[in-house]
């Protein structure tokens, strides 16, 4: 009697166990972008493909692919896809057979609204079913808002002006604003994370190249603004007391900038009641215009006198205003070497002769360096 009941239970056993055998098994094994578990992050615009392995298909079943989504009313929401290779949108999706036993997905240039997790499954019963599923994330590279976003513009010193820069990205981008050539931006800070950069009571060396870069984790975007500040002119002397003897040369010296650019018939030695603007006998005026604005304006005397000692007026003009830089030449009773020629240089009503070529070799040489300085 027992033997009968023990050959009865292992008779159902083993059916049980032929039966789970060949229940179907599904798994997704591949995938383009490859998935990290159960996640597929993938760039907007191009195509996810997903590999469907399915073992132990009973006859006369199929396996369907089918999107769970929240809609736009807050509710989820079931998409059915395909069955076998019968797909309900042909021109979106597609069904590929690789394999006897592989139906590979493909989302062709997915977009953000394709977002939701994909199920491949197989009904085993009515209420059960053998699947694999994996979530896709669709991402977006940031691209900047042309209309939102500041371009090249100037602006007057003292006044306010404000730079945007708009993004728009999947993940949300950062944005952070800099200055190229390493130079601190007008806040006193190398770097500022806003989509708003204000300059307040903007100055001349607030002028250059601004540079925002939209960020996120797949890519970057970036645009360069150039701010071009109008100012008046800027003048600093290198010595603004100067020694000569009676009867030697001696250099008068300003270094002006300005934006507009001074020009040299906007600009004058003044002494007194007297104007310097061109050379004549016993002295020159030269104008030399560098990089960045940047000019050199010389009195030269080349045969000081009593009557040329006191205090000069460098001045230069743009639309901007009008500045003045005061210099005083002293008398001394020891003759004073040339700033210029680095010698004494006994007096005359004009340079000659060698002086004359070695001053226009040196005036050069100096200009060189200061544009490139």
């Amino acid at each position: 009697m027992l033997s009968a009941v023990f050959c009865t239970l292992l008779v159902a056993l083993s059916l049980v166990a032929s039966v789970l055998g060949q229940m179907p098994t599904v798994t997704i094994r591949l995938s383009d972008p490859q998935s990290s578990g159960l996640n597929i992050v993938a760039k907007r615009d191009t195509d996810v493909t997903m590999d469907c392995y399915v073992e132990n298909l009973p006859v006369e079943t199929t396996v369907r692919w089918q999107r769970t989504y929240r809609a736009p009313n807050g509710n989820m929401s079931v998409l059915s896809l395909s069955q076998d290779m019968a797909l309900e949108d042909n021109i979106h999706y597609s069904i590929e057979k690789p394999t006897q036993f592989t139906w590979k997905l493909r989302i062709r240039a997915i977009q953000v609204t394709d977002v939701g997790v994909y199920q491949c499954f197989v009904l085993t019963t009515l209420n059960s079913r053998a699947k694999d599923e994996r979530h896709i994330t669709v991402v977006i590279q940031p691209y900047l808002d042309q209309q939102h976003t500041s371009s090249d513009q100037g602006a007057n010193q003292g006044e306010d002006i404000d730079l945007t820069c708009n993004a728009t990205g999947r993940p949300e981008p950062t944005i952070e604003w800099s200055r190229l050539g390493g130079a601190l931006l007008p806040i006193g800070q190398e770097k500022l994370q806003s989509s708003l950069l204000q300059i307040v009571n903007i100055q001349p060396q607030d002028r250059g190249v601004y540079r925002c870069v939209a960020a996120n984790s797949v890519g970057t975007a970036q645009t360069d603004i150039k701010i071009d500040v109008r100012f008046a002119p800027i003048l600093n002397a290198p010595r603004v007391l100067i020694y000569q003897a009676i009867g030697y040369r001696v250099e008068l010296q300003c270094y002006g900038e300005g934006n507009p650019i001074p020009k040299s018939y906007d600009s004058s030695w003044v002494k007194d009641a007297t104007t310097y603007t061109t050379a004549s006998d016993g002295y020159d005026v030269r104008f030399v215009q560098g990089a960045f604005g940047r000019v050199t304006y010389e009195l030269i005397i080349y045969n000081v006198q009593e009557s040329n000692f006191g205090v000069y007026m460098c001045r230069m003009k743009n639309s901007m205003g009008v500045t003045t830089q005061q210099i005083t030449l002293a008398k001394t009773g020891i003759p004073t070497p040339s700033v210029k020629l680095g010698v004494v240089i006994a007096g005359a009503s004009t340079p000659k002769g060698w002086s004359v070529m070695v001053t226009s070799l040196v005036t050069v040489l100096l200009c060189l360096a200061r544009i490139f300085d």
